[in-house]
């Protein structure tokens, strides 16, 4: 499927910057059909698998990316065996605390594919999400048991190292505006092959999720591949970044990221010359910054969306739901529109639905677990209690049966 990526970072800072950018590539289930940047990079340069774009950037400057990709789950290239793959890293590091949980949970494993089924069920069962912590890396998310899409990937990464399986984590963003991701590769049958340990749990636990990603990807699959609507920005962590400007004093109020188990000023100091991670960019503020504290001002706003009518349906239905459900509002406070509009309003509210969110529908309806089934009831009953409302004819058994069913699968262990 095609997909527009659109990137804009401004520099907020008040100080000039040096903006490095990890810029899209071709890769398994990713191929650039076009990219476009506002103005040439000060310099582009390889990094493994990445290309990096620097950028100094003056006070209120902008640089604005624009790319046209072809989406689709990823296919298993044959690739030459990454011996750096199977070592530690400061983010993925092998102590022996994960080498003997590694071996715990591998044992009696007899192919390399159950020993990863064991690991990323291993951390369904262990891990919570939560937002991106202050200390990161593999070993801070074991003790913490919590962590945001990029610590569950480290650790997944370390923990197939430490099982034998050569791993590494990929930096990218699922498809709408500005929604980071991060998931694993792991090396199987001579391929590198998706694995996202976050969304495997999260459809595990949570089958809703399932409408959002619209994917009819069972759960499992999640161990070997992914739904082809997502970008990945960059392979691997610690990139170096080369600069020119000499090094300048850290404020003593920048926030400090435990990385490596040594605080990082972040956006001020390198790692020895590297990133921990590009996702998809790493600001180095050439002064004290005056910034608010938000995500975009260093690492910038992107927007990942599908081209052609399947753009306009994403672009369209929020506010189709949000003109159903406010006429429905009304409705039940008494003041219905004339069904001559809201007929055709629910009409076009529920296309708009059926084409964002019906595969994903029909896969928990179709599923074997009666868990996923009771998701796919709550959203029809949903919809149909909208639709009596809309019609004035709301019956009382439509409410209470989706009340039920709401509270029923949100208070189920």
């Amino acid at each position: 499927m095609r997909y527009r990526l659109t990137y804009r970072f401004e520099n907020t800072h008040g100080v000039p910057v040096q903006l490095y950018l990890s810029l899209p590539q071709d890769r398994p289930g990713q191929r650039v059909r076009e990219l476009r940047l506002s103005r040439r990079p000060n310099a582009t340069y390889a990094a493994g698998e990445n290309t990096i774009a620097t950028f100094p950037l003056a006070p209120n400057e902008t640089i604005h990316l624009t790319a046209h990709l072809e989406l689709t789950p990823p296919t298993p290239r044959a690739a030459p065996f990454p011996q750096a793959a199977l070592q530690g890293d400061p983010l993925s590091p092998l102590t022996p605390e994960i080498v003997a949980l590694a071996e715990k949970i591998t044992q009696g494993a007899a192919t390399p594919e159950e020993r990863l089924a064991r690991i990323v069920a291993h951390l369904a069962q262990r891990l919570n999400p939560a937002p991106p912590p202050r200390a990161r890396g593999a070993t801070h998310t074991l003790r913490r048991g919590a962590g945001d899409a990029v610590e569950y990937a480290l650790l997944l990464v370390v923990l197939a190292r430490a099982a034998g399986l050569p791993a590494r984590a990929v930096f990218g963003a699922l498809a709408g505006p500005t929604r980071p991701h991060a998931w694993a590769e792991v090396y199987l049958g001579g391929a590198w092959r998706a694995v996202d340990p976050f969304l495997y749990q999260a459809l595990q636990h949570h089958p809703a999720h399932r409408l959002t990603l619209n994917t009819r990807l069972s759960t499992t699959a999640y161990l070997h591949t992914h739904e082809g609507r997502r970008v990945a920005f960059s392979i691997g962590v610690f990139p170096p970044l080369r600069r020119a400007d000499p090094p300048h004093q850290v404020p003593g109020h920048a926030e400090r990221v435990l990385v490596a188990e040594r605080p990082l000023a972040w956006g001020y100091e390198t790692e020895a010359g590297t990133a921990p991670f590009l996702h998809p960019a790493y600001v180095l503020a050439l002064g004290e910054s005056q910034a608010p504290a938000q995500p975009e001002a260093w690492s910038g706003a992107w927007r990942l969306e599908p081209e052609g009518w399947r753009g306009l349906v994403d672009r369209a239905l929020p506010w189709a739901r949000g003109a159903a459900l406010s006429a429905g509002l009304l409705a039940l406070l008494g003041f219905p529109l004339p069904p001559l509009l809201s007929t055709p309003l629910y009409a076009v509210y529920l296309a708009s639905l059926a084409l964002q969110q019906g595969v994903g529908w029909a896969r928990l309806l179709l599923s074997p677990r009666l868990t996923d089934r009771l998701h796919a009831a709550e959203a029809g009953l949903f919809q149909g209690f909208l639709l009596f409302v809309l019609l004035q004819q709301a019956p009382l058994a439509w409410g209470l049966g989706y009340a039920a069913l709401f509270l029923a699968n949100r208070l189920r262990p």
